[in-house]
């Protein structure tokens, strides 16, 4: 995995950790169901969140694919060792 793809997965695992911060706030009642509702009142109509959706599943699949591709080298290298 380069030097890109590494900052590509920490800004991704930031935004990870604030989704999940968010998930607990909302399951403790700390953020009102009102205001949920209102947030996603406000998705249909508006082509920035399917752009910032399709953003976050490009990304997502970018990093699956370098860590598969980290994967095959790890197998590799790990056979060499066994010989």
């Amino acid at each position: 995995m380069g030097i890109p793809d590494r900052i590509i997965l920490t800004l991704y695992t930031f935004l990870m950790a604030v989704v999940a911060v968010l998930v607990v706030l909302c399951s403790l009642g700390v953020i009102g169901q009102t205001a949920i509702t209102a947030f996603f009142a406000t998705i249909p109509g508006n082509w920035e969140y399917a752009v910032g959706g399709i953003i976050i599943l490009l990304v997502s699949i970018r990093l699956l694919i370098a860590g598969i591709g980290d994967w095959n080298d790890f197998a590799d290298d790990q056979q060499c060792r066994f010989r």
